[in-house]
């Protein structure tokens, strides 16, 4: 949602310097993490079926809808992840 290409998310997060030569192309963990994550938190059905960046922007909104409410005030992306890592 930020713009950034699939290899840069990569570099961020992902220990392995060392990828095959389809993960040069696109990374499909993100594609698992945003199927995991439509799983556990049930966003609106709609969104998560389509692959529109409108579509990928509301079901991050309600999966950062879901964070702690301590966590109102920060960055989209953190909201997520607070909320993911306190999902049941």
């Amino acid at each position: 949602m930020e713009g950034v290409a699939s290899r840069a998310v990569r570099a961020q997060v992902s220990p392995l310097h060392v990828v095959g030569d389809s993960a040069r192309r696109a990374w499909s963990q993100l594609r698992r993490w945003a199927r995991r994550a439509a799983e556990i938190l049930h966003p609106p059905r709609r969104a998560a079926e389509s692959a529109s960046v409108a579509s990928a922007r509301a079901v991050l909104d309600a999966v950062a809808a879901q964070a702690p409410l301590s966590w109102a005030a920060r960055p989209l992306a953190e909201r997520a992840f607070a909320a993911m890592a306190t999902a049941r």
